[in-house]
């Protein structure tokens, strides 16, 4: 749909660059035999493409956001994305769930430091796991 409403927007626009956003309208003048000897300039009017051109433009924008081409429309779907994720954490029962794993012990009792990184990588890729299953 978005790329037919992207062809229309290209066609009048060329139409417009050939023929102008204008057209003039002349009316014919006939002699007593109603052929017509000349014509006289009425004025101008609207090239109805122009209509049309708005119209794709119309049509392109709002696809477009439907699509997230647009920033604010990207940031919507960002923004729900992030709704769904912690959606998914609540039913997992993980949503208000801390974990401190940065002290922990072994069989013995002694305690070992662990990097922070490491056990937030490790996180981050159990959930996007987590997720891909549901």
């Amino acid at each position: 749909m978005y790329c037919t409403q992207y062809e229309i927007y290209r066609n009048s626009y060329e139409h417009l660059k050939k023929h102008g956003e204008v057209q003039e309208i002349y009316k014919p003048v006939q002699d007593m035999t109603g052929e017509i000897i000349d014509r006289q300039f009425q004025g101008f009017k609207r090239n109805p493409m122009t209509q049309i051109y708005s119209d794709a433009i119309k049509n392109l924008t709002k696809i477009g956001s439907e699509l997230g081409l647009s920033p604010k429309s990207r940031s919507e779907l960002m923004e729900l994305n992030m709704q769904t994720t912690k959606m998914k954490m609540m039913e997992w029962g993980i949503s208000s769930m801390k974990i401190d794993l940065t002290q922990t012990h072994d069989v013995i009792g002694t305690y070992h430091s662990l990097n922070y990184e490491d056990i937030r990588e490790e996180f981050k890729t159990l959930l996007q796991n987590m997720l891909l299953m549901s």
